[in-house]
């Protein structure tokens, strides 16, 4: 009787190796696996909720230069015109309890917004070139105030991205009533159609590997009438002998990114004490807020 033939080992061992192969089950390599809003909102919440807690940053503007013009300039009185420079530079953001205080890493020029509630302080040292806090005074504190902020958190279409060190990426543009659309009262159908309007507010987060809030950044986007007015006028739309209220009043569809402006503010969570110019700037704003009986 024959026995059965065998097969040659060299032969047994890539089968057995093939066999052994058995793929594993991927891990979830996408943003979306590892994040999502709530994480987004958990992180925020933790940060802004402490009881004491520091943020540094840096305030930009992001605007196009105005062309020129021959035969002329154009002036435009608006109620948000006419003023200083809006102040842009490093900052420091202190919050303890209900009072939050932005000042300037600056002293000269040096700019401090103290708010306790409802209520504002601004302070602003200046040289021979002074600047304006407005900007600032109304958006970060807006910005930063933690229920509005987790409520449009909550509503956001967010978008996550992993970036090489594991870091995630989130992004989300926020509707413009987290903040006022426009400043200032009645004061005349021409100024109120120049006012500056804000129209969203594109907002960044970064999260840590343990989904902590490593840094925010925030850009408020505001429709510029006067920007739009010198494009148009540049380009022969408008007749630059006579402009009326509702010539600057033009549907979404017709601006250009040279019509609008971006206040970015830009902010990084720090474990280190406030510096002694923050103390200072706090102890003394909280003082004068008190006395007045904010």
């Amino acid at each position: 009787m024959h026995s059965p033939s065998r097969a040659p080992s060299s032969l047994l061992v890539p089968i057995l190796l093939t066999l052994g192969a058995v793929p594993r089950a991927q891990e979830p390599s996408t943003a979306e696996a590892v994040a999502g809003a709530a994480d987004v909102a958990s992180a925020l919440q933790a940060a802004l909720g402490a009881a004491e807690h520091r943020f540094v940053g840096r305030v930009t503007k992001q605007q196009d230069e105005p062309e020129t013009m021959g035969g002329g300039a154009v002036v435009v009185i608006s109620r948000n015109g006419l003023s200083n420079d809006p102040f842009t530079g490093r900052i420091e953001v202190v919050r303890r309890g209900d009072q939050t205080l932005i000042a300037s890493k600056s002293e000269l020029p040096g700019v401090a917004v103290f708010q306790d509630g409802n209520a504002t302080i601004v302070q602003t040292t200046v040289g021979s070139d002074p600047c304006d806090a407005t900007t600032l005074a109304g958006d970060l504190p807006s910005l930063m105030e933690t229920e509005r902020l987790l409520r449009e958190v909550e509503r956001a279409d967010w978008q996550f991205a992993v970036a090489e060190d594991q870091q995630i990426v989130a992004t989300a543009e926020f509707g413009g009533n987290l903040l006022s659309r426009r400043a200032g009262g009645p004061a005349g159908a021409m100024l109120d159609a120049m006012t500056k309007k804000v129209e969203r507010i594109e907002v960044e987060a970064t999260l840590a590997r343990d989904k902590s809030l490593e840094r925010i950044e925030f850009r408020v986007v505001r429709f510029n009438p006067n920007a739009s007015l010198r494009r148009r006028l540049a380009e022969g739309d408008l007749d630059s002998g006579f402009v009326s209220p509702a010539d600057l009043e033009i549907g979404d569809d017709e601006k250009e990114e040279a019509d609008f402006e971006r206040d970015v503010y830009k902010l990084e969570v720090s474990q280190q004490p406030a510096s002694d110019r923050s103390k200072q700037l706090f102890e003394q704003l909280a003082i004068v807020a008190k006395k007045d009986g904010f």
